[in-house]
């Protein structure tokens, strides 16, 4: 049984799905992070800059602690 093929998103593809869902954004130290975490919308005290994407692998994760929502490219793009 052949192993499923995960392609490694480009940062352009990162960058131009972060224009479309995620502005405003930030780019720093490899990193996208997004004014608001599209899983848990900040929380009720309205958290910002918690949610990152790896512009080199497309993995992402928010630290804010009640979400932590985390994933791979593939899965961040089923959420939409």
């Amino acid at each position: 049984m052949e192993k499923p093929f995960y392609s490694v998103p480009s940062e352009l593809d990162i960058m131009s799905f972060a224009d479309r869902h995620f502005a405003p954004y930030q780019v720093k130290h490899g990193e996208l992070i997004a004014e608001t975490c599209p899983f848990c919308k900040g929380g009720e005290s309205g958290d910002r800059g918690t949610f990152y994407v790896s512009l080199d692998t497309g993995q992402y994760y928010c630290h804010r602690g009640k979400c932590g929502a985390r994933g791979g490219w593939v899965r961040l793009l089923r959420h939409f």
